[in-house]
């Protein structure tokens, strides 16, 4: 698994001023460099859909999860 979610579950919901969560840690340290490397190049600002960008196989893995 390339996510950590013992860390996920422990790790408390900020309530203000909006609610949110900081998972330090959270995309296990043995996948983070190859996520990272994988990541898709966009050269513009702004959201894109997966299904309009290129990117490599572990970064498509962790987006699956």
């Amino acid at each position: 698994m390339m996510i950590d979610l013992d860390r996920f579950e422990s790790t408390p919901l900020t309530r203000e001023p909006f609610e949110f969560l900081v998972v330090p840690e959270f995309v296990k340290a043995d996948a983070r460099k190859a996520v990272n490397a994988d990541y898709p190049h966009i050269e513009k600002h702004g959201s894109f859909p997966l299904s309009e960008v290129k990117y490599g196989a572990a970064f498509g893995q962790l987006m699956t999860i």
